[in-house]
């Protein structure tokens, strides 16, 4: 998702037949939800179309994203792990657990809320962590907008990143997703600077 922008839900539905590494692109066609079904008691796992016809979309992979799903495809057939669960006819999904499991929000968010207390519990025992006082309590969905974020410091064009985000308009990117960080606001304001120099002689 770091990488990607890509949704939780669309994360835990991608199945390996949507994942091409010779192009280097993932294809977005579906998306996981947990919802109540008529006739049955319990909620259930299912795949739904993308929530609107911008969310059907190609992303491409940069190489950290290739080699981490590579490591995850070796993890699986070194480890014998194969796909136990078959949603409304599908199969084959890249993120397993141990046994083959769906590895859906919930586990993501539950492992994202251990990492964090790990974190949070060496700062307070050793003081500071790379000048952090404390660490927040990181969930799925901060990864989609740290990606936003970051594409805009690094001057990724918007409308590029609106289209890999799946987002309709180009205003929902800017106005949701893209917190500028102290370090980037600085950084603009100092354009202004350079500004003024060049203007002089």
């Amino acid at each position: 998702m770091l990488y990607t922008g890509i949704r939780v839900g669309e994360l835990g539905g991608m199945r390996w037949a949507d994942v091409d590494f010779e192009k280097n692109q993932i294809e977005i066609s579906h998306t996981l939800v947990f919802e109540e079904k008529p006739g049955q008691k319990d909620s259930v796992f299912s795949l739904n179309p993308p929530k609107t016809k911008t969310s059907e979309r190609i992303i491409p992979m940069n190489p950290k994203v290739r080699d981490a799903l590579l490591r995850e495809k070796n993890r699986q057939i070194a480890n014998e792990i194969s796909c136990n669960v078959t949603i409304d006819g599908y199969s084959d999904f890249v993120f397993l657990d141990d046994n083959g499991s769906l590895f859906h929000y919930k586990k993501l968010n539950h492992r994202l809320a251990r990492i964090s207390t790990a974190i949070d519990n060496e700062i307070k025992s050793n003081g500071t962590l790379n000048g952090l006082n404390a660490f927040p309590h990181v969930h799925s969905h901060m990864l989609r907008h740290t990606f936003a974020t970051r594409m805009r410091e690094a001057g990724a064009d918007i409308k590029a990143t609106a289209d890999i985000m799946g987002h309709t308009e180009v205003e929902l990117t800017l106005n949701t997703y893209t917190d500028a960080s102290e370090d980037f606001k600085r950084q603009e304001i100092a354009l202004l600077d350079v500004l003024d120099s060049s203007k002089v002689g």
